[in-house]
C-alpha cells in the first residue's frame, strides 16, 4: 500500500507543483499564465524535432562508437554525452528563438519574470508528462500481482506461443523488479521533476542573459550545463544507479538554486 501511494503522491505533486508555482508567482507578480502556457507549448514543439533525431541517430552512432572499437563504460560514456548534447542544443536554442522571435511578436518583455515563467512552462509540462507515464505505471505495478513464469506460460500458449523460454524469463524477471519497488525508489522520481523544473528556469535565464546582452557565451554556457546534467545523469544511472544519479543531478540542482536567486535578487 505504501509503494501505491507513493506512485499516487507523485503523479499528483509532479502535476500540482509546477501549475502551484505558476498561479502563485503570477498572483505574486502579476505575469501572465499565458507565458507558462508558451513554455509548456515549445517544450512540446522542440521536442517534436529532437526525439526523432535521436530515435534514428541512437542506433547507428551506438554502431559507429562499436566500430571504433569503444567498449563499456567508455562506450556509455560517448553515447551519454552525444544524447546530452543533442537535448542541449535543442532545448537552449528553442529558448533563445523564443525570446528573440516570439517574444516580441506578442510583445511579451523579456525580463527575468517572464523567463522564470517560460521556464516553469518548460519544466512543467516535461513534470506533468512523466505523472502521466507515472500513472500508467502504477497500472502495470496493480497487474502485475505475483505472476509467475509458468502462469505467464500460459498466457503465452493462450495467444498462440509467440514468446521464447528466455522472453517468459525475461518478463518473470521484469514483473518480479516491479513488485520489489519501495517507496523511495518511486519518491526519487518526484525529487527528479523538482530538480528538473529548476533547472530548466536557470537555464531560461541564462539564455535571457544571452538575448540581452547579445553574448553567445551564455548560450554557449547554457547547452553545456544542459548538456552535461542529461549526459550524467544517464552515465552515473546506468552505472551506479538510481540514487547515485539523483545524487548527482542535485549538485547541479544547487547550482541552479543559487542561480536563480542571484539573477532574480539582481532584477
Amino acid at each position: 500500500m505504501l509503494v501505491v501511494a507513493a506512485f499516487l503522491l507523485v503523479a499528483a505533486l509532479e502535476i500540482l507543483v509546477p501549475l502551484g508555482i505558476a498561479f502563485w508567482l503570477s498572483r505574486r507578480t502579476g505575469i501572465s499564465k499565458k507565458v507558462f502556457a508558451y513554455g509548456a507549448a515549445f517544450f512540446v514543439l522542440v521536442q517534436v524535432f529532437h526525439i526523432p533525431l535521436i530515435q534514428f541517430t541512437q542506433v547507428p552512432f551506438a554502431e559507429f562508437l562499436r566500430g571504433m572499437g569503444l567498449e563499456q563504460p567508455f562506450l556509455l560514456l560517448v553515447f551519454s554525452a552525444y544524447a546530452g548534447l543533442l537535448a542541449g542544443l535543442f532545448e537552449e536554442i528553442g529558448r533563445c528563438l523564443v525570446f528573440v522571435k516570439f517574444f516580441p511578436r506578442k510583445k511579451i518583455k523579456p525580463d527575468r519574470k517572464n523567463a522564470v515563467m517560460l521556464g516553469l512552462g518548460w519544466g512543467g509540462i516535461e513534470s506533468i508528462a512523466v505523472a502521466v507515464l507515472v500513472a500508467f505505471a502504477l497500472l502495470a505495478y496493480l497487474s502485475a500481482a505475483p505472476l509467475t513464469a509458468g502462469q505467464i506460460s500460459d498466457i503465452n500458449a493462450a495467444y498462440g506461443g509467440s514468446l521464447t523460454a528466455e522472453e517468459v524469463q525475461s518478463m518473470q524477471e521484469q514483473i518480479e523488479q516491479l513488485m520489489n519497488l519501495n517507496p523511495l525508489h518511486v519518491l526519487l522520481g518526484l525529487a527528479e521533476r523538482l530538480m528538473a523544473i529548476t533547472l530548466h528556469v536557470a537555464w531560461t535565464l541564462m539564455v535571457l542573459t544571452a538575448v540581452l546582452q547579445r553574448k553567445k557565451l551564455w548560450l554557449f554556457l547554457a547547452v553545456l550545463w544542459h548538456s552535461a546534467v542529461d549526459a550524467v545523469a544517464v552515465f552515473v544511472a546506468t552505472n551506479y544507479g538510481a540514487v547515485q544519479a539523483e545524487l548527482a543531478v542535485f549538485v547541479f540542482f544547487l547550482l541552479g538554486v543559487f542561480y536563480i536567486y542571484f539573477k532574480w535578487k539582481g532584477e
